[in-house]
């Protein structure tokens, strides 16, 4: 007795040590001081008042644990890869807990924290068996992935107090089902509720000032979103396959809207576009297959890649005469109906329209230069097209193919290209056997 200090490593290994008694004269357990042992039920003394570094980590036959009211520090990776580690009786005056102090514990299914601790580290609860926790009152965070991969987390307690949601805090809660963020969170890290697959809802803060790219990516039981106002963007891949997403609310502030960030959004009916958008990235809109119509704000002056790509339903789209790029396969396997090239618009990306089998009237302004290849490509409902002299480009297979060069180049027979006589039009019709005729008035 008189020990005050059990050191570091000072058991390191010892696969065989199945008990351990420590006096309480112990006020510290060092760095690695158990690490790798067989013990299996731990009462620490009510002198310890600290655990170092992977204090018990990849202890595999730790049951419990009852950490004494005077413990005040639990260090990094203190009880790390504890696979058996099922009841934790935590002290009343813990105030800090290190890194991955309980990562990688899937029967550690109930654990209270109580309100002293101050200092909370990444990825604590990574991959752990906890199922409903609240998070301490004098914490004004969620770190860096605190409870990422844990499938078993069914509830989480936020106070209104909390400021921030850091990256992946939640990522892979897959049995997440709803959360109340409180109006004090200014801000959501990227990924941080990531493949929550079970979460029906969420309520955002209406003034939040950020919102991180893939926040709710893959959150595939989302139903509805009101997108906090203050943000002023949605994020690359920001709703990316929220498969029951049904309603979304985007505020008026919103001027850009992220690559991807409401693909796959397969259920989703319809989405105003705020007036003051400018931005809407490549694949915004991708595969939303039972979207029917869409307004296009003034705003924005490129319609990006694969905009509206895959979407089935899609049979409507107002685009503003100020677009003055189409890009590559913006409307591709979509539901269009009819389109008006804006008045503005100068190029027609690769594909743009490629495979619009239900495309069956298009008007191309006198201000376009340059239609891309396969552009209106397998369009079998276009019967026609007529292209303005203005157009000085005509890319291979743009109009009147069935299918792509590699797929054997074969043209619809009753196809027609209309345009002035010895024009790229005319050009273009001979170049790939097509019909040709003069439009009156050109």
């Amino acid at each position: 007795d008189g020990t005050t200090n059990i050191g570091a490593y000072a058991f390191n290994g010892m696969g065989k040590l199945e008990y351990v008694s420590i006096p309480d004269s112990v006020k510290t357990i060092g760095d690695h001081a158990f690490y790798g042992t067989a013990v299996s039920n731990v009462k620490l003394p009510d002198s310890i008042t600290s655990i170092g570094d992977y204090g018990f980590a990849y202890c595999n036959s730790l049951i419990s644990v009852e950490l004494p009211d005077e413990l005040t520090s639990i260090g990094e990776y203190a009880f790390f890869r504890c696979s058996k580690l099922a009841v934790v009786d935590m002290g009343a005056k813990v105030e800090t807990i290190g890194e991955r102090a309980f990562a990688y514990d899937p029967e550690l299914t109930a654990l209270a924290l109580p309100d002293s601790i101050t200092e909370m580290g990444d990825y604590i609860f990574l991959s752990s068996g906890v199922k409903n926790l609240r998070v301490p009152a004098a914490i004004n965070y969620v770190s860096e992935n605190t409870f990422s991969g844990n499938r078993a987390m069914e509830t989480i307690e936020l106070h209104d107090g909390i400021t921030e949601i850091r990256d992946t805090a939640f990522f892979m809660c897959t049995s997440l089902k709803s959360v109340n963020v409180p109006d004090s969170v200014t801000s959501i890290g990227k990924s941080a509720f990531g493949s929550c697959e079970s979460m029906t809802s969420i309520r955002l803060p209406a003034t939040m000032e950020a919102v991180g790219e893939n926040a709710f990516y893959g959150c595939k039981s989302l139903e509805s979103v009101v997108y906090p106002t203050g943000v002023g963007s949605i994020g690359d891949m920001t709703f990316y396959e929220c498969a029951a997403l049904q309603s979304v609310v985007i505020p008026s502030d919103v001027t850009s809207i992220g690559k991807a960030a409401f693909r796959g959004c397969t259920v989703l009916p319809e989405i105003t576009l705020p007036e003051g958008l400018t931005k809407l990235d490549k694949s915004a809109l991708r595969d939303c297959k039972a979207l029917t119509s869409v307004t296009i704000p003034a705003g924005v002056t490129v319609l990006e890649d694969y905009a509206f790509m895959g979407c089935d339903a899609l049979t409507t789209v107002n685009a503003p005469d100020t677009v003055t790029d189409i890009g590559r396969k913006v409307f591709a396997e979509s539901g269009l109906t009819s389109f008006k090239v804006p008045a503005s618009t100068r190029a027609i990306g690769y594909g743009a329209f490629y495979d619009c089998k239900a495309l069956s009237d298009v008007t191309i302004s006198d201000a376009v230069v340059t239609i891309g290849n396969y552009a209106f490509a397998r369009c079998e409902a276009l019967k026609s097209l007529s292209i303005p002299d203005s157009v000085k480009r005509i890319g291979t297979g743009a109009y009147g193919y069935k299918a792509t060069l590699k797929e054997g180049s074969v043209i619809f027979s009753d196809a027609t290209v209309y345009g002035s006589a010895s024009s790229a039009a005319q050009k273009f019709a001979e170049d790939m056997g097509l019909q040709f005729a003069v439009a009156s008035g050109m």
